[in-house]
């Protein structure tokens, strides 16, 4: 069953989307880590994982992708759009880790026009911006390099890549859960739980 799904062209589909999912991850812990490393001046790791992935990226460029793409024919609405909804998925998800930690993986606390810290029209601007370059180039020329790849080596790269996504998680759980967080290092912000 496996063998016919990874055989069929929905599974080459998935393959293909699983592993834009890992791309997006990777590319938005590069750009965290560049803007925080120099923001702190040193080198700074970012994301709740111990490697070079930020899940919540390609999470969202799955959803914000699919919801969007019916009107990628009219970029100003797609840009806009692009803007609201990261922004209500960056609260969700700093909603999420402030129930499950008592604290977030990011601080805009320092930034004009932030909200508790939580968000900020900087931010904001940043998924516009990154909304205008998916839609402009960087989906369609990411997806037409996928199919290039042999289907059968793509799938075991984003098999492996997901084995050692769920040791990370796991390990990186149990750091969090059992130790207290740093504040500092990922300028992270704290809640009351």
């Amino acid at each position: 069953m496996i063998n016919n799904m990874l055989n069929s062209t929905e599974g080459e589909n998935l393959v293909v989307v699983l592993a834009m999912f890992f791309i997006y991850s990777v590319l938005g812990w590069m750009m965290e880590s560049i803007y925080m490393s120099f923001c702190n001046k040193k080198v700074t790791n970012r994301g709740f994982l111990k490697g070079p992935i930020c899940p919540i990226y390609g999470i969202g460029e799955f959803f914000i992708y699919r919801l969007l793409s019916p009107f990628s024919h009219h970029l100003p609405m797609v840009v806009l759009m692009g803007a609201v909804f990261a922004t209500i998925f960056e609260y969700g998800i700093a909603q999420m880790m402030i129930r499950r930690f008592g604290c977030i993986w990011w601080d805009y606390s320092n930034k004009p026009f932030n909200y508790k810290g939580i968000l900020c029209l900087e931010s904001t601007l940043a998924w516009a911006l990154y909304a205008f370059v998916e839609f402009s180039f960087l989906h369609v020329s990411i997806e037409n390099k996928m199919y290039q790849v042999p289907h059968m080596f793509l799938a075991l790269l984003v098999f492996l890549a997901f084995l050692v996504l769920t040791y990370d998680t796991y390990t990186s759980y149990r750091h969090v859960s059992e130790e207290e967080p740093e504040s500092e290092e990922n300028n992270r912000l704290r809640f009351n739980k």
